[in-house]
């Protein structure tokens, strides 16, 4: 082979790397926001073990923030000392704390056909939350690390095809087609990690 052959060969290799789009690449990707999707990512960006790696969390609706009402909404949560616990690890049980939340300090469970039933007594047992208050206080926990946090947060975005790698073949990533409505545009990631909520 000549070097002008070798040359070319080269320059022309160069020329279709370089044409290639690079795709971006995340350490896991979470599709699915939610009070779970934007815990695992508000745990994720608290962490010093995960700290380096890249986040990214695919949630379909629009931003958005919580709006205050008088009225109580009707889905909510009942959470236990643990997920107290790690929402004040991070922060986000003060913004809950300075909106409403109701402790639980007694339950009784009983049975349709007998007079027997089991009473449970602690202050507090748990605590009842709005839903949108626990995933509007982890969103705030994220929006306030954002600066320095590895965890990217995709709003009104679908998945619109997922390719997993072929069987035996670990080196390769997960391909997902992204679709964000609000810039209207279309995207391809890759991820070692799919969670899908």
């Amino acid at each position: 082979m000549t070097i002008l052959t070798y040359r070319k060969l080269l320059t022309s290799s160069f020329r279709r790397y370089c044409a290639k789009k690079l795709v971006p690449k995340y350490d896991a990707v979470i599709v699915g926001g939610g009070m779970v999707g934007f815990c695992l990512a508000a745990l994720t960006a608290a962490s010093k073990l995960l700290c380096t790696k890249r986040i990214l969390l695919l949630e379909s609706t629009a931003k958005k923030t919580h709006q205050h009402k008088e009225e109580y909404e009707n889905r909510v949560v009942a959470l236990n000392d643990l997920s107290v616990n790690m929402l004040k690890n991070i922060g986000a049980w003060e913004f809950i704390k300075s909106f409403r939340y109701q402790p639980v300090n007694k339950m009784k469970v009983w049975e349709t056909k007998s007079d027997l039933y089991l009473t449970f007594h602690r202050n507090p047992l748990a605590y009842i939350v709005e839903n949108n208050l626990v995933i509007e206080s982890l969103h705030n926990y994220l929006e306030s690390v954002n600066n320095c946090s590895n965890v990217t947060i995709l709003y009104e975005a679908q998945v619109k095809n997922i390719q997993l790698p072929p069987a035996n073949h670990s080196k390769h990533l997960v391909r997902i087609d992204i679709q964000q409505k609000s810039h209207n545009k279309e995207e391809t990631i890759e991820t070692n990690c799919l969670l899908v909520l």
